[in-house]
């Protein structure tokens, strides 16, 4: 096991979310051809090979070089989101790299990003990057917009292989049917929520938010990995959560008590109620605020 998951600190909550991204990078490339790690399978789509270099060369900008890293292969400008011409839906992709190639490069990012994470303090982390061409903030909050930049990527590649029939079900579907609660209730979602954060299921909690919160970028002066910092801290302090009561609601939204208990909240036993806002959405009930 990573000596990794033996942190039980905003590190550990890192690392978490690193190993599912990667894993998860990993699992969706898995068994394609390079045939079809190359194809073009809906009209106005990238290839997986783009989208998976793509996403790797982000997690190694930000995971590993931010962090005070060497880059770990060659990146090149044409990967890079919003650099690619119209016109690249249509080139011959023959002259990128395999999807062998870019496993061993996945394998070498993840060597790379334990390092350097094991090695970062606590302050470290909170601190402010200052390199030329760096995150133009926390080391934790570039570590987590890559995080939830690959989970995206990620999630567009299954989709792809549901298209080019490399599976029998697409992870999407295979997620959707995991996170949903089969209620689809406000209060079955909020729960939930609150379970994800308590475990460290980044995945589940991140399916719980709005989809506008879902940007690793802030939306309206909010920046939802906090909110997991946040929750991530609180319940590696103990903190464990069960619902008391709906204080508010209406046909679109609903607001939530939570009893919590443990954490930093005073003597052992005690509780103390935080609250959950969540509104009706296309998707079903989603979060659009919470405490910890």
């Amino acid at each position: 096991m990573s000596p990794l998951h033996h942190a039980a600190d905003l590190r550990g909550a890192i690392s978490i979310g690193l190993q599912e991204a990667l894993r998860g990078l990993e699992e969706a490339l898995a068994d394609l051809t390079d045939a079809q790690f190359r194809a073009y399978p809906m009209a106005g789509e990238e290839s997986i090979a783009l989208i998976a270099l793509r996403t790797l060369q982000d997690l190694d900008e930000h995971a590993v070089i931010t962090q005070g890293g060497r880059p770990t292969f060659a990146h090149v400008a044409d990967w890079a989101p919003g650099l690619l011409s119209e016109a690249a839906d249509h080139r011959d992709d023959g002259a990128l790299p395999s999807r062998d190639q870019v496993l061993d490069w996945l394998a070498a990012v993840r060597a790379s990003a334990e390092r350097l994470l094991v090695a970062a303090s606590e302050e470290d982390l909170h601190g402010e990057r200052s390199a030329e061409g760096s995150w133009p903030g926390s080391a934790a909050s570039a570590y987590l917009a890559s995080i939830y930049h690959a989970i995206d990527q990620v999630h567009r590649i299954w989709l792809l292989r549901g298209l080019l029939r490399a599976t029998g079900k697409s992870r999407l579907e295979v997620l959707r049917e995991a996170t949903t609660p089969s209620t689809e209730s406000a209060q079955a979602v909020a729960e939930l929520h609150y379970g994800a954060v308590a475990s460290g299921n980044l995945f589940v909690w991140r399916a719980t938010l709005i989809r506008e919160l879902r940007s690793p970028r802030r939306v309206a002066g909010v920046a939802p990995w906090t909110w997991w910092e946040a929750g991530r801290r609180a319940a590696e302090a103990g903190a464990s959560y069960r619902f008391h009561r709906e204080a508010e609601g209406d046909d679109s939204s609903r607001r939530l008590l939570f009893a919590r208990t443990g954490g930093a909240i005073g003597a052992a036993g005690a509780e103390d109620t935080v609250s959950i806002h969540l509104a009706l959405t296309d998707e079903g009930w989603r979060v659009n605020a919470a405490e910890y």
